[in-house]
């Protein structure tokens, strides 16, 4: 079982993450050519969030200047929020604009048939976290719980990673090769739903982890696993008798956006 000091080590450094926040210098935004180089994108692609999606930036000496990790957290959230065919536009963007061959691997190849576990008992939002360590433990998935969890606390302090729909998309605010053996994904549906902060004041039943061990690769996927996720996929697996079943929908859904994706180019 995963030990309470991760808890522990994650609250009692809120405090100085805070600071650290305020004190954020020029040194810490890097110019547009640099970003499109660490996340492997063209230029076309980064100049097309600039002025189109109006990402968050700011001017030093007349040059605009991007923080890595704010851009990060301004994706996720409009991954999370957008409709679905916004998401589809997004996800769309984002795999043809990098610079080498997209080599991530589905999300069901990621997830895998054992990967789901069903009527999970949990009694709030940080016993769930905690049993999904616990399950990408159990499983393989990685070899460092402790670290993993406070992760994960960490992401969820700056705003909950719940969708619409019950459903939650559960990863941590920063990449870390070391967390994980190779990238993965894993579901879990709790017995009863709980409170998770989602935007539309719903509980939340099903929650992804997703895992992986850079930007480039975290964002993608993150991208596909909310359009996979759609809003009779959700339906189907709040009603699926089994894990896999589950597996089945999920593998079905990320088939046809292959498919669809083949047939459009």
């Amino acid at each position: 079982m995963i030990e309470n000091k991760a808890v522990r080590r994650f609250k009692a450094s809120m405090a100085l993450f805070s600071t650290q926040q305020d004190m954020k210098t020029s040194d810490e935004y890097i110019s547009a050519g640099a970003l499109a180089e660490q996340f492997g994108w063209t230029p076309r692609f980064l100049d097309g969030l600039v002025r189109g999606e109006k990402i968050p930036g700011k001017q030093f000496d007349q040059e605009w200047r991007f923080s890595r990790s704010e851009l990060i957290s301004w994706l996720e959230q409009k991954i999370r929020t957008l409709d679905h065919t916004r998401v589809v536009e997004l996800e769309n963007r984002i795999s043809p604009a990098l610079r080498e061959p997209d080599e991530h691997d589905p999300v069901t190849l990621q997830l895998s048939k054992s990967g789901i576990r069903f009527d999970v008992d949990v009694a709030d939002k940080d016993e769930l976290l905690k049993k999904l360590v616990d399950f990408a433990f159990e499983t393989g998935a990685t070899d460092k719980p402790d670290a993993l969890l406070e992760a994960l606390f960490e992401r969820e302090a700056l705003c909950s990673t719940a969708m619409s729909g019950g459903v939650a998309i559960c990863h941590p605010r920063q990449r870390d090769a070391g967390l994980v053996r190779k990238p993965f994904v894993r579901l879990i549906r709790t017995s009863s739903e709980i409170p998770f902060g989602a935007e539309d004041q719903q509980a939340t039943r099903l929650f992804f982890l997703l895992v992986e061990a850079d930007d480039r690769g975290h964002l993608k996927s993150l991208a596909r696993l909310a359009r996979i996720i759609d809003e009779s996929t959700r339906l189907a697996l709040h009603h699926a008798k089994s894990p896999l079943e589950a597996y089945k929908i999920i593998e079905a859904r990320e088939v046809a956006i292959d498919r669809k994706k083949r047939s459009i180019s």
